[in-house]
């Protein structure tokens, strides 16, 4: 059986990485079949190494440029790996193609990822620092002015309850790469990063906002910070319940909880990592927004695509195999794997009697051969009769 059928047997099972494997296989004994290539492409989107994927399916584009389903494909690839100016390129051109050649497929999928796209390359372009003005006419021959990225000094205010105390650091426009929070059972340090601009020339410089041992221990598991649009808001979550006289350690010297409160921490910090051991953390897109909550609605939406010729007889075979009892699956997997994809039966009473090695017959004007070119059983074929 040649590498491209073991490939689909295997991703029709689920296994992607056998599928993978043997469809690596199926492209380096010929790399120009698009049909190896996408199907490569495919099976590393399922087994979610969307580097690969990127380079395999813009093969697969260049090989099949009108084909719309490497290209919708290609974009899913590129919109994970946060390449959203490039995936929005991809879809659009996805959508277009599947317009003209098949009007009647549904669309719903690629609109729906053009939008996805759409979200995140606005809230990119929010974050960017707005472009110094252009200089007038009169002040052309002056030396260009010094500017800064941000407004200095960076400014912060806070606010506390018995439990907790906010602090809003008042920078607009920061990334997370333009932000250090250290945020430390009894300390607190917060740097934010800028640009100092003269004309061309962009200098890197580091402002320390906020250096502090602070006035009582806090809870550094459970507080956090958040990076908005126009400030850095941190939330300190204080040990022992109640309201602070000032941000400073008193003399110098923070005032350590309770020992109950200790003992509360280290139980809540043990069940914060038995947390993040059972469940993976969404990845972090520009938006915020968790896609990887409707992950698995990309292979939803992969597998609702209404595909045509070999691909919509695959998936019908895709489905049989999914929703069939066991013996129903062995009884495929016996019958395709040992005739050499030539039959694909669903009666495993026949099946099991059954030697299709010894009983397959070669297509016309072929005969069974190994890959050392030895010939191997099975009935001739109906030329070698004559």
């Amino acid at each position: 059986m040649d590498f491209f059928h073991q490939g689909n047997v295997h991703y029709v099972n689920e296994d992607y990485d056998s599928a993978l494997q043997a469809f690596s296989q199926a492209v380096e004994h010929d790399s120009n079949d698009a049909r190896f290539v996408l199907h490569k492409g495919t099976a590393q989107l399922k087994l979610r190494r969307f580097e690969d994927a990127v380079a395999t399916l813009q093969q697969a584009e260049q090989l099949t440029p009108d084909n719309d389903v490497a290209l919708y494909r290609l974009g899913v690839a590129l919109f994970e790996v946060e390449r959203f100016e490039s995936a929005k390129e991809t879809f659009t051109k996805a959508l277009a193609k599947r317009q003209e050649l098949s009007p009647t497929k549904d669309t719903t999928a690629i609109v729906r990822y053009i939008r996805k796209c759409d979200v995140e390359i606005e809230e990119i372009k929010s974050r960017l620092p707005p472009p110094p003005p252009a200089p007038s006419a009169a002040a052309t021959a002056a030396p260009p002015a010094q500017t800064t990225s941000i407004s200095l000094p960076v400014r912060y205010q806070y606010y506390q309850s018995n439990t907790s105390l906010t602090i809003s650091v008042m920078a607009k426009n920061v990334t997370a790469d333009d932000v250090i929070v250290e945020i430390r059972p009894t300390s607190l340090r917060v740097v934010v990063k800028y640009f100092v601009i003269k004309g061309d020339q962009r200098t890197p410089k580091e402002e320390i906002v906020i250096a502090k041992d602070l006035y009582a221990e806090i809870d550094a598991i459970k507080s956090k910070f958040v990076i908005q649009k126009t400030k850095v808001e941190i939330t300190l979550v204080k040990m022992d319940q109640e309201t602070w006289p000032s941000l400073d350690a008193a003399n110098g010297t923070c005032k350590l909880a309770k020992v109950g409160s200790v003992v509360a921490a280290e139980a809540a910090k043990r069940e914060a990592q038995e947390e993040e051991e059972r469940a993976r953390r969404p990845k972090a897109y520009a938006s915020q927004r968790d896609w990887d909550k409707i992950g698995s609605e990309i292979s939803k939406e992969l597998d609702n695509e209404k595909p045509e010729g070999e691909e919509a007889l695959q998936k019908l075979f895709q489905q049989i195999y999914r929703d069939a009892p066991l013996e129903t699956k062995l009884a495929m997997k016996k019958s395709f794997q040992t005739s050499g994809g030539t039959v694909l039966s669903t009666n495993w009473d026949e099946v099991s009697k059954t030697d299709y090695e010894k009983t397959r017959k070669a297509p016309k004007g072929m005969e069974w051969r190994n890959w050392e070119g030895e010939k191997v059983a099975g009935d001739d074929s109906d030329d070698d009769k004559k």
